[in-house]
């Protein structure tokens, strides 16, 4: 499975703090294999190992969220034999809003 975050708006911290946290928080069972920023905002791209269910990728949003990731964030979600699934980060924890 791989992991697309996105968002436009200013992180407020170095994106490689991020990315360490999402490594540490993801464990053996992923690893960020790229990412950047310019004017549009920023990425981060995220390689699991396995599919994460429904539960842990609401933990995983909200985690984001407690993290500083604005709740308008963007999760695409690729997998093999899958089609992409796009989530609006706080709208699919239940902790913000996408406005």
């Amino acid at each position: 499975m791989e992991i697309f975050l996105s968002c436009s708006t200013f992180l407020g911290y170095g994106r490689d703090v991020l990315e360490d946290a999402v490594e540490e928080y993801l464990g053996s069972n992923a690893e960020v294999t790229g990412g950047g920023a310019g004017n549009r905002g920023w990425n981060v791209d995220i390689d699991v190992v396995r599919e994460l269910d429904e539960c842990e990728l609401r933990d995983f949003c909200r985690f984001l969220i407690g993290f500083g990731v604005a709740p308008h964030a963007l999760l695409e979600l690729y997998s093999e034999g899958g089609p992409k699934r796009r989530l609006v980060i706080g709208e699919f924890s239940g902790l913000g809003s996408s406005e």
